[in-house]
């Protein structure tokens, strides 16, 4: 897919979606960033939320701003992981590295003299009821969310990718992404939820964003989730994050692309479907 033809499609200024799958409620947002709103530029970043095999993948990608054609790098790195992985029944570890090797192999190949031109991160997890796996490549993180012994939420870093200097971020282009890729498995009954974020939506979880750099992460947001779900129910967790979009300390410059998986209490969690498959446009 070329720059032109990602201009066919009408641009996208802001997005956010809920979706449910027991037990995870899965929310995606995307926001174009101000600097790209304002020079009429594309956004920069792309996503993936969709199911393979008996797992979950989510992926976010944040094509470089150094580089010509760096949106159209993150879409193809989605788009790339999601059709390698489709129809492996029970994808693991191996096959998400295959697929980002995969993702690499496609970009280098629309690019061979510039592979630079689609430069992009990419941060990705596959979730099934056994196991979650995840790699990340560059400064796109994975973070998670867990409970203290007092049933508090709190945050940590998941799956961080190896960054060789602070002058520049790891891509997804690299002939040595795998030495730099960040790689992590464990066991969903670990978790309560999952965080993957491109460095835009970094200040939704971490206090500062500043000249300083990122400092220690802040729960705040995650720790408003039960009582957004129980006030608006499921179905409505995209106004809680379409209202923390406007405020001036989750704001941002950057394009800014956040996904998350949470597994809402049993009380506040939507019915069981009737049918298998919602369709949705």
């Amino acid at each position: 897919m070329n720059r032109d033809g990602l201009k066919a499609y009408p641009a996208l200024l802001m997005q956010t979606a809920t979706y449910w799958q027991a037990p995870w409620l899965l929310q995606a947002m995307a926001q174009q960033g101000r600097s790209h709103y304002n020079e009429g530029c594309l956004i920069e970043d792309a996503h993936i939320m969709r199911p393979v095999g008996d797992s979950l993948l989510l992926a976010v990608a944040d094509g470089m701003s150094s580089a010509a054609r760096g949106g159209e790098g993150a879409v193809s790195a989605g788009v790339v992981v999601g059709h390698a992985l489709t129809g492996i029944a029970h994808p693991d570890a191996a096959d998400l590295k295959n697929a980002v090797g995969a993702a690499h192999a496609a970009l280098i190949a629309t690019s061979p003299d510039a592979p630079h031109a689609l430069a992009t991160t990419l941060a990705a997890v596959l979730i099934s009821d056994k196991a979650v796996h995840a790699i990340s490549i560059g400064d796109s993180n994975i973070v998670s969310i867990t409970e203290d012994g007092a049933g508090a939420l709190k945050l940590a870093p998941f799956c961080v990718g190896n960054q060789p200097s602070q002058d520049g971020t790891v891509s997804l282009t690299d002939p040595q992404w795998e030495r730099h890729a960040g790689s992590v498995t464990s066991h969903p009954d670990l978790l309560t939820g999952l965080i993957l974020a491109t460095d835009g939506a970094q200040p939704f979880f971490y206090k500062d964003m500043g000249l300083s750099g990122r400092s220690a992460l802040d729960a705040t947001v995650v720790q408003g989730l039960p009582a957004a779900i129980s006030k608006l129910t499921a179905r409505s967790l995209s106004a809680y994050f379409s209202l923390l979009m406007t405020r001036p300390e989750y704001m941002s410059l950057d394009d800014r692309t956040l996904l998350m998986a949470f597994k809402p209490s049993e009380k506040e969690s939507p019915p069981k479907p009737k049918t298998k498959v919602m369709a949705h446009a």
